[in-house]
């Protein structure tokens, strides 16, 4: 097969899903019946994400979903705050602002949990 290797969509809930080429599977057995037979198996699944580049589809419709040179993203966990995101991405919980300021939130001290923020370079 030649070219490039299929697109696949991952999905988490209704709220948050990614496109992404898979780079690397590794399965492991964990139960199997009295005949041998494998009936459970946990997998470890190694994503690349980038810029999907075809005339038929739509552009991204939301800023943080295609992501710029040195851009990565964080999703909110239940209790995340946004100095504790800045100091774990910058070792300075004072970032806290260029946090906010990147994302355009009004009100940085109410994050939901499942929400992506945008975690640019430091100017």
């Amino acid at each position: 097969m030649q070219g490039r290797p299929p697109f696949v969509e991952f999905q988490w809930g209704q709220t948050w899903s990614f496109k992404a080429v898979i780079t690397s599977v590794t399965e492991h057995f964990t139960l199997f019946r009295d005949d041998g037979v494998p009936i459970r198996a946990t997998l470890d699944i190694e994503f690349l994400q980038g810029e999907i580049r075809n005339e038929n589809q739509t552009r991204a419709q939301n800023p943080t979903t295609v992501g710029k040179a040195g851009y990565r993203h964080w999703i909110v966990s239940e209790g995340d705050t946004i100095d504790w995101i800045a100091f774990t991405e910058y070792g300075d919980a004072s970032k806290w602002r260029y946090i906010a300021d990147i994302n355009n939130l009004d009100a940085p001290d109410r994050l939901r949990p499942g929400q992506a923020l945008a975690i640019a370079p430091l100017p």
